[in-house]
């Protein structure tokens, strides 16, 4: 059985640190998927996700490192280079409903576009 569902958030003209926890929950819930795999991808070059630590969105040391590497580059394809680097998919295994990632951590897309947006992404 396969389930696919698209998603649409406002992003701002700097680097945005978005938790999808809760999105990728109600996805797993609606699905019914009890066993399987969770594949999110974001569309374009410049966004990433990662699993992380909660909280992430509060680092400021990570959002000025970003920012500092972003601002670095002249080039505007090698802003691209961020994603590849954190990767714009992440599978994760869902066992008996539950994504079986750390209890402490979560899922964040990083997003790199230098303008306001609406960013989508997919599961």
């Amino acid at each position: 059985m396969a389930f696919q569902k698209s998603y649409w958030l406002n992003v701002t003209a700097a680097i945005d640190v978005v938790n999808l926890k809760p999105d990728l929950k109600l996805a797993i819930r609606e699905s019914q998927v009890q066993d399987g795999f969770l594949i999110a991808t974001v569309s374009d070059g410049l966004g990433a996700l990662v699993v992380a630590p909660e909280g992430l969105e509060k680092d400021r040391e990570l959002l000025r490192w970003l920012k500092e590497w972003q601002q670095q580059r002249v080039e505007p394809p090698k802003r691209a280079y961020l994603s590849y680097l954190f990767g714009a998919s992440l599978t994760l295994a869902v066992i008996k409903g539950e994504m079986s990632i750390d209890l402490n951590a979560t899922v964040y897309l990083l997003d790199f576009t230098e303008v306001e947006k609406r960013r989508g992404w997919q599961i």
